[in-house]
């Protein structure tokens, strides 16, 4: 009897090539409710989202859920948007940004 690995779903595909910072991992279930975030970093709980457009919407309950969640495991909450170019960028509470960059030493 041969052992097939199960398929991996096309969004899981999309979610491993994001995982471009170093330690991150992919957490299985993100999108079915049973865990939180779609990566794990050491100091971040980072939520991916695609977009084959040129502009995407922001939902002020969703981003406010991924706050608690990572705050649970006092991990920083980020949303990483990426659109039909291949751009990323990463959202995250202003008072994050601020303690991040204050951490780093720099200014605004």
């Amino acid at each position: 009897m041969t052992f097939h690995p199960p398929k991996k779903s096309v969004a899981w595909r999309r979610q491993e090539g994001r995982l471009d910072n170093e330690g991150q991992k992919q957490q299985p279930g993100s999108g079915n409710g049973r865990a939180k975030g779609d990566n794990k970093g050491k100091s971040f709980l980072i939520q991916c989202k695609t977009t084959a457009k040129g502009s995407t919407i922001l939902k002020l309950d969703e981003l406010l859920k991924m706050i608690r969640e990572a705050r649970q495991e006092d991990r920083i909450a980020v949303t990483q948007q990426q659109f039909k170019d291949q751009t990323k960028f990463a959202i995250l509470r202003w008072e994050d940004f601020e303690g991040l960059i204050e951490e780093l030493g720099m200014e605004l």
